[in-house]
Protein backbone atom coordinates (compact mmCIF):
# COMPACT_ATOMS: atom_id res chain seq x y z
CA UNK A 1 0.00 0.00 0.00
CA UNK A 2 1.29 3.59 -1.35
CA UNK A 3 -0.15 6.22 1.37
CA UNK A 4 -0.43 10.25 0.28
CA UNK A 5 -2.32 12.72 1.99
CA UNK A 6 -4.66 15.53 0.95
CA UNK A 7 -4.43 18.52 3.82
CA UNK A 8 -5.25 22.22 2.90
CA UNK A 9 -7.87 24.92 3.75
CA UNK A 10 -11.80 24.45 4.75
CA UNK A 11 -14.14 24.86 2.23
CA UNK A 12 -11.38 24.33 -0.70
CA UNK A 13 -12.31 21.18 -2.65
CA UNK A 14 -10.63 18.78 -1.06
CA UNK A 15 -14.04 16.72 -0.43
CA UNK A 16 -14.19 17.36 -4.34
CA UNK A 17 -11.12 16.12 -5.12
CA UNK A 18 -11.22 12.62 -2.97
CA UNK A 19 -14.33 12.00 -4.79
CA UNK A 20 -12.71 12.49 -8.24
CA UNK A 21 -9.69 10.39 -7.15
CA UNK A 22 -12.00 7.62 -6.17
CA UNK A 23 -12.93 6.84 -9.33
CA UNK A 24 -9.65 4.84 -9.70
CA UNK A 25 -10.46 1.55 -8.29
CA UNK A 26 -6.59 0.99 -7.51
CA UNK A 27 -7.27 4.59 -5.26
CA UNK A 28 -9.06 5.01 -1.71
CA UNK A 29 -9.28 8.34 -0.79
CA UNK A 30 -10.96 8.88 2.59
CA UNK A 31 -13.47 11.32 4.49
CA UNK A 32 -11.63 13.07 7.18
CA UNK A 33 -9.59 11.20 8.76
CA UNK A 34 -8.40 10.55 12.26
CA UNK A 35 -4.69 9.29 11.28
CA UNK A 36 -3.18 12.48 11.16
CA UNK A 37 -4.13 13.77 15.34
CA UNK A 38 -3.27 9.92 16.24
CA UNK A 39 -0.03 10.24 15.04
CA UNK A 40 0.76 13.78 16.88
CA UNK A 41 -0.72 12.50 20.16
CA UNK A 42 1.49 9.14 19.78
CA UNK A 43 4.07 11.46 19.22
CA UNK A 44 3.79 14.09 22.30
CA UNK A 45 2.80 10.82 24.46
CA UNK A 46 6.22 9.43 23.52
CA UNK A 47 8.33 12.93 23.78
CA UNK A 48 6.84 13.36 27.06
CA UNK A 49 7.46 9.48 28.26
CA UNK A 50 9.96 9.10 30.97
CA UNK A 51 10.64 5.49 30.07
CA UNK A 52 11.12 6.63 26.12
CA UNK A 53 13.72 9.07 27.57
CA UNK A 54 15.07 6.57 29.14
CA UNK A 55 14.96 4.19 26.13
CA UNK A 56 16.44 6.84 24.23
CA UNK A 57 19.59 7.12 26.89
CA UNK A 58 20.24 3.47 26.39
CA UNK A 59 19.98 2.76 22.71
CA UNK A 60 18.88 6.27 20.60
CA UNK A 61 19.17 5.02 17.37
CA UNK A 62 17.73 1.40 17.98
CA UNK A 63 14.22 3.85 19.82
CA UNK A 64 13.48 5.78 17.26
CA UNK A 65 13.48 3.25 14.75
CA UNK A 66 11.10 1.10 16.58
CA UNK A 67 9.23 4.37 17.24
CA UNK A 68 8.55 5.04 13.36
CA UNK A 69 8.46 0.97 12.74
CA UNK A 70 5.60 1.13 15.14
CA UNK A 71 3.76 3.90 13.77
CA UNK A 72 3.98 3.13 10.03
CA UNK A 73 2.76 -0.27 11.21
CA UNK A 74 -0.51 1.53 12.80
CA UNK A 75 -1.22 3.52 9.71
CA UNK A 76 -0.51 0.65 7.53
CA UNK A 77 -2.95 -1.25 9.56
CA UNK A 78 -6.09 1.41 9.25
CA UNK A 79 -5.67 1.44 5.15
CA UNK A 80 -5.53 -2.18 5.09
CA UNK A 81 -7.39 -4.17 2.49
CA UNK A 82 -8.20 -0.72 1.25
CA UNK A 83 -6.11 0.02 -2.29
CA UNK A 84 -3.14 -0.37 -4.01
CA UNK A 85 -3.03 3.78 -3.41
CA UNK A 86 -3.97 5.11 -0.10
CA UNK A 87 -5.33 9.11 0.43
CA UNK A 88 -5.81 10.14 3.79
CA UNK A 89 -7.44 13.42 4.03
CA UNK A 90 -7.07 15.53 7.15
CA UNK A 91 -6.06 19.16 8.02
CA UNK A 92 -3.66 18.04 10.22
CA UNK A 93 -1.36 17.03 7.71
CA UNK A 94 -0.29 21.02 7.63
CA UNK A 95 1.16 20.76 10.79
CA UNK A 96 2.69 17.62 10.56
CA UNK A 97 4.01 16.64 7.22
CA UNK A 98 7.72 15.85 9.09
CA UNK A 99 6.68 13.23 10.50
CA UNK A 100 4.68 12.10 7.77
CA UNK A 101 8.04 12.11 5.83
CA UNK A 102 9.82 10.46 8.49
CA UNK A 103 7.25 7.51 8.51
CA UNK A 104 6.79 7.05 4.60
CA UNK A 105 9.75 9.16 2.64
CA UNK A 106 7.82 8.12 -0.43
CA UNK A 107 4.45 9.94 0.38
CA UNK A 108 3.04 13.34 -1.27
CA UNK A 109 1.08 15.82 0.67
CA UNK A 110 -1.45 17.77 -1.79
CA UNK A 111 -2.68 20.88 0.00
CA UNK A 112 -5.66 22.65 -1.27
CA UNK A 113 -5.69 26.53 -1.21
CA UNK A 114 -8.50 29.02 -1.98
CA UNK A 115 -8.82 32.60 -1.62
CA UNK A 116 -8.98 33.60 2.09
CA UNK A 117 -12.19 36.27 1.07
CA UNK A 118 -13.99 33.52 -1.21
CA UNK A 119 -13.47 30.86 2.08
CA UNK A 120 -14.78 32.94 4.55
CA UNK A 121 -17.87 33.79 2.32
CA UNK A 122 -18.63 30.47 1.81
CA UNK A 123 -18.34 30.24 5.73
CA UNK A 124 -20.66 33.18 6.22
CA UNK A 125 -22.86 31.80 3.10
CA UNK A 126 -23.92 28.71 5.45
CA UNK A 127 -24.07 30.60 8.74
CA UNK A 128 -26.99 32.74 6.79
CA UNK A 129 -29.05 30.11 5.72
CA UNK A 130 -30.40 29.08 9.45
CA UNK A 131 -29.17 31.98 11.92
CA UNK A 132 -31.54 29.88 14.44
CA UNK A 133 -28.66 27.25 14.44
CA UNK A 134 -25.28 28.75 16.23
CA UNK A 135 -23.31 27.95 19.11
CA UNK A 136 -21.88 31.41 19.72
CA UNK A 137 -21.33 31.78 23.01
CA UNK A 138 -22.93 35.06 23.50
CA UNK A 139 -24.61 37.74 21.14
CA UNK A 140 -21.49 39.45 20.03
CA UNK A 141 -19.90 36.32 18.74
CA UNK A 142 -22.89 36.45 16.31
CA UNK A 143 -20.98 39.21 14.71
CA UNK A 144 -19.19 38.56 11.44
CA UNK A 145 -16.27 40.71 12.67
CA UNK A 146 -16.36 38.14 15.66
CA UNK A 147 -16.87 35.59 13.75
CA UNK A 148 -14.08 36.01 11.52
CA UNK A 149 -11.63 37.15 13.92
CA UNK A 150 -12.14 33.26 15.95
CA UNK A 151 -11.67 31.79 12.29
CA UNK A 152 -8.69 33.57 11.60
CA UNK A 153 -7.18 33.06 15.09
CA UNK A 154 -3.63 30.90 15.51
CA UNK A 155 -6.27 28.58 17.37
CA UNK A 156 -9.24 29.17 14.75
CA UNK A 157 -10.60 26.57 11.84
CA UNK A 158 -9.40 28.75 9.44
CA UNK A 159 -5.97 30.38 10.94
CA UNK A 160 -4.60 27.25 12.38
CA UNK A 161 -4.54 25.86 8.73
CA UNK A 162 -3.01 29.23 7.18
CA UNK A 163 0.00 29.08 9.49
CA UNK A 164 0.20 25.31 8.87
CA UNK A 165 0.46 25.96 4.64
CA UNK A 166 2.85 29.24 5.25
CA UNK A 167 5.33 26.78 7.65
CA UNK A 168 4.98 24.48 4.45
CA UNK A 169 5.83 27.49 2.16
CA UNK A 170 9.36 28.45 4.16
CA UNK A 171 10.21 24.68 4.70
CA UNK A 172 9.98 23.82 0.65
CA UNK A 173 9.29 20.14 1.47
CA UNK A 174 9.52 18.84 -2.46
CA UNK A 175 6.83 16.09 -1.52
CA UNK A 176 4.38 19.01 -0.84
CA UNK A 177 2.25 20.15 -3.84
CA UNK A 178 -0.77 22.78 -3.45
CA UNK A 179 -3.61 22.61 -5.32
CA UNK A 180 -5.49 25.82 -5.66
CA UNK A 181 -9.33 25.63 -6.06
CA UNK A 182 -9.70 28.01 -8.76
CA UNK A 183 -7.37 26.21 -10.69
CA UNK A 184 -8.99 22.98 -10.15
CA UNK A 185 -12.34 23.71 -10.80
CA UNK A 186 -11.62 25.07 -14.17
CA UNK A 187 -9.19 23.07 -15.10
CA UNK A 188 -9.65 19.52 -13.40
CA UNK A 189 -7.84 17.64 -15.66
CA UNK A 190 -4.50 19.93 -15.27
CA UNK A 191 -4.78 19.40 -11.67
CA UNK A 192 -5.37 15.20 -11.54
CA UNK A 193 -2.79 14.78 -14.82
CA UNK A 194 -0.23 16.56 -11.66
CA UNK A 195 -1.21 14.52 -9.06
CA UNK A 196 -0.54 11.34 -11.36
CA UNK A 197 2.74 13.09 -12.56
CA UNK A 198 3.84 13.43 -8.91
CA UNK A 199 3.20 9.90 -7.30
CA UNK A 200 4.09 8.43 -10.26
CA UNK A 201 0.99 6.30 -11.11
CA UNK A 202 -0.22 5.34 -14.81
CA UNK A 203 -2.91 7.54 -15.83
CA UNK A 204 -6.76 7.13 -15.56
CA UNK A 205 -9.76 8.32 -17.32
CA UNK A 206 -11.74 10.36 -15.08
CA UNK A 207 -14.82 11.75 -15.56
CA UNK A 208 -15.56 15.20 -14.70
CA UNK A 209 -19.45 15.39 -15.95
CA UNK A 210 -20.63 13.31 -13.18
CA UNK A 211 -18.42 13.12 -10.08
CA UNK A 212 -20.06 10.57 -7.43
CA UNK A 213 -20.20 11.43 -3.68
CA UNK A 214 -17.64 8.60 -1.80
CA UNK A 215 -15.96 11.10 0.48
CA UNK A 216 -18.54 12.72 2.30
CA UNK A 217 -18.71 13.89 5.94
CA UNK A 218 -22.43 13.94 5.98
CA UNK A 219 -22.58 11.39 8.84
CA UNK A 220 -19.37 12.62 10.55
CA UNK A 221 -17.40 16.06 10.46
CA UNK A 222 -20.33 18.04 9.41
CA UNK A 223 -22.80 16.95 12.52
CA UNK A 224 -19.82 18.66 14.31
CA UNK A 225 -20.71 22.02 13.03
CA UNK A 226 -24.78 21.81 13.06
CA UNK A 227 -24.55 19.93 9.42
CA UNK A 228 -24.16 23.72 7.99
CA UNK A 229 -21.34 22.92 5.88
CA UNK A 230 -21.58 20.57 3.57
CA UNK A 231 -18.83 18.42 2.18
CA UNK A 232 -20.61 16.78 -0.92
CA UNK A 233 -18.77 17.75 -3.69
CA UNK A 234 -20.51 15.90 -6.04
CA UNK A 235 -21.88 16.92 -9.73
CA UNK A 236 -19.76 18.10 -12.45
CA UNK A 237 -16.51 19.66 -11.78
CA UNK A 238 -17.17 23.19 -12.86
CA UNK A 239 -16.55 26.90 -11.75
CA UNK A 240 -19.41 28.58 -10.41
CA UNK A 241 -19.33 32.48 -10.81
CA UNK A 242 -19.63 33.74 -7.31
CA UNK A 243 -18.14 36.92 -5.88
CA UNK A 244 -17.03 36.77 -2.14
CA UNK A 245 -17.98 40.41 -1.59
CA UNK A 246 -21.79 39.77 -1.60
CA UNK A 247 -20.97 37.83 2.41
CA UNK A 248 -17.28 39.86 3.22
CA UNK A 249 -17.34 43.01 4.27
CA UNK A 250 -14.51 45.38 2.91
CA UNK A 251 -12.68 46.09 5.86
CA UNK A 252 -12.71 42.14 7.09
CA UNK A 253 -11.48 41.72 3.49
CA UNK A 254 -8.53 43.99 3.77
CA UNK A 255 -7.71 42.51 7.27
CA UNK A 256 -7.79 39.29 6.13
CA UNK A 257 -4.94 40.29 3.01
CA UNK A 258 -3.25 42.05 5.17
CA UNK A 259 -2.87 39.27 8.13
CA UNK A 260 -1.93 36.48 6.25
CA UNK A 261 0.66 38.16 3.47
CA UNK A 262 2.73 35.41 2.72
CA UNK A 263 -0.16 33.25 1.76
CA UNK A 264 -1.54 35.82 -0.41
CA UNK A 265 2.06 36.51 -2.24
CA UNK A 266 2.38 32.32 -2.23
CA UNK A 267 -1.04 31.88 -4.60
CA UNK A 268 -1.53 35.23 -6.50
CA UNK A 269 -4.48 36.29 -4.16
CA UNK A 270 -4.75 40.37 -4.37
Amino acid sequence: MKLHAIAGMPRSGSTLLCNVLNQNPDFHASSTSCVAQTVRQISGLWSRSPEIKTELVADKEGTEERMVRSVRALVTAWYEGKAKVCFDKGRFWNLNAAILHQLFPEAHIFVCVRDLRAIFASIEKQHAKNPMLDDAGNEIELTTYNRADRLFSPQGMLGAQIMGIEDLLRRRFGFVHPIQYETFVANPQLIIDRIYADIGEEPFKHNFEHVENTASEKHGGDALYLNKFPHEGEGPVERREEDWREHVSPDIAQLVMAKFRGYNQAFGYQ
